[in-house]
């Protein structure tokens, strides 16, 4: 092992004037992408765009950037101040997302049974579709209805987050539905501005201003439909990918974020405290202090890289015991079995089993991978989760980047998916 480490990017020293005491969230680049396209229709050049963010137009192109709440705030400051906000600038930006826009959240919303769970997930992931609005759910037998309310936001931007959260709820729905869907009704609670025809244009109907909240409503029925593509097993696989972005984010303030960072950089040769503490420019000493202060312990990072990363490994791929304990840096299988026993109180061969018995079931073998037709009993759910594993790989190559660099970066249950399907 190279005693040289290299600190994640999520875990570099950064010169942004950042208010972290009202806004520390953040969510994946995607946020960005439509700001960017209006922008640019609109004759803004990205470096003005992105000016006092501390982002460069690279870090919007790399899906393992974490954008924080802050760079997000102030890039919407400057498209406003740039572009004026009187005809509907919120709107333009929210109707250019789609269910991609969103990342994993995007892809559990499309793997959702219905609109309505696909909605319910935005709620639980809030924050991962607008950390500047806070959602409420009001449904009964005939309307289902979402009220969005405007969040750590300066009041200047107020109307832009509210426009932008409702466009793009709706235009998300219409991308997952396939199908342009009409609310029964859509209500702003900011004053009826001077020129309203793309209120209409959007939304199919007449839209009301100067209301109590800002609300969307639907049909029910439109929202119970069944989904195409649902699957409970893709939902489970992106709804994972939501809660690690969610701790990337809670982590980079964190010194045990950059040492899990650095950790889950390295989880078949994690290193040693000392090249931890030198990469992350500190002591010994001063690691075990601030760690201590913190709650944790190094071992205990090192078991809690090692437990997660056996978990996704088992869950979600068909990887041997022998290879996922090599993965994990055990020399003995033996060793790997002991530790998992340790962690789950069963072995890791019984939490497979569990797991499949329980419904979840793991990625196909590779030969059904490949199978362009159903064979005899295999399930519905199978051969969607393999469209949406195909989707994945499609949209990442498209980028432009390498699969296995990107899955490398992103996600360990991506990288089982891949080596799985690949015959690695």
């Amino acid at each position: 092992m190279s005693a040289r480490l290299t600190i994640p990017d999520d875990h570099r020293p950064t010169h942004r004037r950042f208010d972290h005491a009202s806004r520390t969230g953040g969510r994946g680049p995607g946020c960005l992408a439509a700001l960017l396209h209006v922008a640019r229709r609109r004759g803004v050049s990205t470096a003005r765009l992105l000016a006092c963010t501390g982002l460069a137009e690279g870090d919007l192109a790399d899906p393992g950037c974490v954008i924080p709440q802050d760079a997000e705030h102030h890039a919407i400051e400057n498209l406003i101040a740039l572009c004026g906000d009187g005809s509907g600038l919120g709107l333009e930006v929210g109707a250019r997302y789609r269910f991609t826009t969103l990342g994993p959240l995007g892809f559990a919303m499309a793997s959702g049974s219905t609109l309505a769970d696909a909605t319910r997930l935005v709620l639980d992931y809030g924050d991962l579709f607008d950390p500047f609005v806070a959602l409420e759910l009001q449904a009964d037998d005939s309307r289902f209805g979402v009220t969005v309310r405007p969040r750590l936001v300066s009041p200047e931007l107020v109307r832009f987050v509210t426009e932008r959260a409702v466009a793009a709820l709706l235009t998300t729905w219409r991308d997952i539905a396939r199908r342009n869907l009409l609310p029964r009704g859509v209500s702003f609670a900011f004053a009826r501005p001077v020129v309203d025809e793309p209120y209409s244009h959007l939304t199919g109907l007449e839209v009301g201003f100067a209301a109590t909240h800002t609300r969307l409503s639907m049909d029910t029925a439109d929202m119970a439909l069944p989904l195409a593509h649902a699957d409970a097993y893709a939902v489970r696989v992106a709804e994972g990918q939501c809660r690690q972005l969610r701790e990337a984010v809670r982590d980079r303030a964190s010194v045990a974020g950059g040492v899990k960072a650095l950790l889950r950089a390295h989880p078949e040769g994690m290193p040693d405290m000392g090249q931890v503490a030198a990469a992350l420019c500190m002591s010994e000493r001063t690691l075990r202090r601030r760690l201590q202060k913190e709650g944790t312990t190094f071992a205990a990072l090192c078991d809690e890289i090692r437990r997660s990363t056996a978990e996704q490994l088992l869950s979600c791929s068909h990887l041997p015991i022998e290879h996922i304990a090599s993965r994990l840096g055990y020399a003995e299988p033996a060793s790997f079995i002991h530790a998992f026993k340790r962690w789950k109180g069963r072995t890791p061969g019984a939490f497979r089993s569990a797991l499949h018995v329980g419904g979840h079931g793991v990625i196909p073998p590779r030969a059904a991978l490949a199978s362009p037709t159903p064979e005899p009993g295999k399930s519905m759910s199978q051969q969607q989760f393999e469209a949406f594993m195909a989707a994945q790989v499609a949209a990442i190559e498209a980028s432009g980047v390498e699969p296995e660099a990107w899955i490398e970066r992103h996600s360990t249950t991506f990288r089982a998916a891949w080596e799985d399907s690949h015959g690695a």
